[in-house]
């Protein structure tokens, strides 16, 4: 029986090559892929099979068609989306890195500087998106990329309002996210594992008081 993604191969032939599988969510599994026609590296994510089969086709695509309009360099950007037999998927651009997460894996706590940095070139980033009138929706370190050159990357912006609908549309929910963010940078634990509400210079004393 051919898999899912051998028929989107099969599909998609001359335009995308789906190469393997890097992650997945509560709403889509994630591959790397090469655009054929363009020649780069792109982000492939194929909606969970239940989830399409309550978005539908046309809400999907609806959803997704505005995604486009987002153009940051810190931004990864939406090409496009598809339907294929019920399958349903969508396309971007590759983050140049790797992500905060496999980062903190890693290495632990951020440098003071690089986590300052990140933050603010992140935080940046999402001004830009709010001015445009979006929200990211799902902030998480899995989704904040370290570039080659120091700076922040964020994918999926505007993806879980898109897919889901009840996900909160308020601008300052990309803030806490974000704080949340910078402080597992610098203390190398996210502020839910155990704090109580310790200031990050108590979890980690060199942290200048204008950081924390």
């Amino acid at each position: 029986m051919t898999s899912p993604i051998d028929a989107l191969n099969t599909a998609l032939a001359g335009r995308y090559v789906i190469e393997r599988e890097v992650g997945a969510d509560d709403v889509r599994t994630i591959y790397h892929a090469r655009d054929v026609r363009l020649e780069r590296d792109v982000r492939f994510s194929v909606i969970l099979a239940s989830l399409a089969a309550t978005l539908g086709a046309t809400r999907f695509l609806n959803a997704t068609a505005r995604l486009g309009r987002v153009r940051h360099p810190w931004v990864t950007q939406f090409i496009e989306a598809g339907d294929h037999d019920g399958t349903l998927w969508f396309a971007t651009t590759a983050p140049d890195g790797e992500s905060i997460r496999e980062r903190l894996t890693r290495d632990g706590a951020l440098p003071i500087d690089q986590a300052v940095r990140l933050t603010r070139s992140a935080a940046q980033a999402l001004q830009f998106v709010h001015e445009e009138k979006f929200v990211h929706g799902a902030l998480t370190t899995d989704n904040v990329f370290v570039t080659r050159d120091g700076d922040a990357a964020l994918c999926d912006v505007g993806l879980a309002p898109a897919l889901t609908p009840d996900t909160a549309t308020d601008a300052r929910g990309d803030q806490r996210a974000l704080a949340a963010i910078a402080i597992e940078m610098l203390t190398g634990a996210s502020p839910a594992s155990g704090a109580n509400g310790a200031s990050v210079r108590a979890r980690r004393p060199d942290v200048p008081p204008s950081v924390d």
